[in-house]
């Protein structure tokens, strides 16, 4: 019995503090999460420049190896 009561009088006691509470953090954390959601953008970006560089590079070398076998079988073939 005293634990459902100690319970009941938190949760309203949490009722009261939230409404206060609750804004005061969301001000004081919005500079920490905008921040990391800017990290985020910025690593995002940046990882999509390397990729695509990544991908140029490879499509380069499949285009080159495909010359290379032409370039042998043309060798090869009388």
């Amino acid at each position: 019995m005293r634990r459902i009561l100690l319970a009941i009088v938190a949760g309203l006691i949490g009722m009261v503090i939230a409404p206060v509470i609750g804004p005061i953090l969301a001000r004081l954390f919005r500079p920490v999460v905008k921040g990391g959601v800017k990290t985020g953008i910025s690593a995002y970006q940046s990882a999509r420049v390397k990729l695509t560089m990544l991908q140029e590079t490879l499509e380069d070398i499949v285009a080159e190896s495909h010359d290379e076998i032409r370039q042998q079988r043309d060798v090869t073939e009388p």
